[in-house]
């Protein structure tokens, strides 16, 4: 995950973005255009292009669509509206239920269950914020069996609650020859009104 304290504006009709190191290395480069949205957009202005697939070209225009209007043309800090997640072969990680309430639901907790073809992997789970940034650490290094869950009950790392609204699971499991698996999934808190 990159962290930078600001974007740059990016022009409507096309232009050019790129991530590099410190070292000016070059890790991936995008040439867009305002032909990759849609044509039933009649106005375009304000609308995110985002990726389909992130395991495939970057620069294919066919890779890339226009976020979707129920989202409000835009996903920052959520996962892409037109996403296809590639289901990994490595394990799987559940958000049970995805939808909860603290205090007054039933349950009033989130379980993120995981299994896995064989133990030993490691895990670093965080909460994060529909802006990216951490709400709560629930796992940080921690050796896991095959199968197992953990539980977030809505509290912040500072004890506090965490507002109503989506949020999303992030969790990074690697083994000892360095193979890592990232999975991101959605969890909501509700409120009772």
């Amino acid at each position: 995950m990159l962290k930078v304290s600001a974007l740059p504006a990016f022009p409507d009709n096309e232009g050019t973005a790129a991530i590099v190191t410190d070292a000016s290395v070059l890790i991936d480069q995008f040439r867009y255009s305002r032909d990759f949205h849609s044509t039933f957009l009649r106005d375009k202005e304000g609308v995110s292009l985002e990726r389909i697939h992130v395991d495939r070209l970057t620069n294919d225009p066919n890779n890339w669509k226009s976020a979707a209007s129920v989202i409000g043309y835009a996903t920052p800090g959520y996962r892409n509206s037109n996403a296809i997640e590639v289901v990994s072969s490595t394990g799987k990680v559940h958000v049970e239920p995805e939808i909860f309430v603290p205090v007054f639901g039933q349950p009033d907790f989130t379980e993120i269950r995981y299994s896995f073809e064989q133990g030993g992997k490691v895990a670093n789970l965080k909460i994060l914020d529909h802006q990216g940034r951490e709400v709560r650490q629930l796992a940080n290094n921690e050796l896991l069996a095959t199968e197992g869950f953990f539980r977030w009950d809505g509290e912040r790392d500072d004890g506090t609650r965490a507002r109503p609204g989506y949020y999303v699971v992030w969790l990074e499991v690697f083994d000892g020859n360095g193979k890592v698996d990232t999975f991101r999934k959605r969890v909501v808190i509700a409120a009772r009104y």
